[in-house]
């Protein structure tokens, strides 16, 4: 189980500081690609970032699972339910707003600020959501550590 527990630590660090460089950096200058070279732009991103987002998210995922259903000995249940809860609502987030957001704008020729704007937006469901996530994993951690608990036997 430490493989696991040390592998969610790690799945949600990245993705959280992938987050804030998504929420800061991309998301933030979509609106100054240029209208000629939208599209390609877009696309290249939505392929590119995909192929290190998804893997990730399926990491934290599963490992996020099997520490709600069997969770480690000074893990309690609240707190597994917790990044159980901040989990799901990352996903639900990702597949109900920011994909559909992002269909939107693939289907375009020219980048639509509002739509750019309501991505920048809504995406701080995620951001924040992460951040916490990330938060009570390192408290969990530091807990244990500080308090010499040996969670993994």
């Amino acid at each position: 189980m430490q493989e696991v527990w040390l592998l969610h630590l790690a799945a949600c660090s990245f993705l959280t500081g992938l987050i804030w460089v998504i929420q800061w950096v991309h998301y933030a200058l979509f609106d100054r690609v240029g209208h000629e070279t939208w599209r390609a732009y877009h696309d290249a991103h939505t392929k590119r970032i995909s192929m290190i987002v998804v893997p990730a998210m399926l990491l934290e995922l599963v490992t996020v699972l099997i520490l709600v259903l069997r969770p480690l000995e000074g893990l309690a249940a609240g707190e597994a339910y917790a990044l159980g809860l901040l989990t799901c609502l990352i996903w639900l987030s990702t597949f109900a707003i920011q994909v559909p957001l992002h269909g939107q704008l693939a289907a375009l020729q020219v980048p639509s600020l509002p739509r750019i704007q309501k991505l920048v937006l809504s995406n701080w469901i995620r951001t924040i959501a992460w951040s916490l996530k990330c938060l009570l994993c390192f408290q969990i951690q530091w807990r244990w550590q500080t308090l010499g608990f040996d969670r993994f036997s």
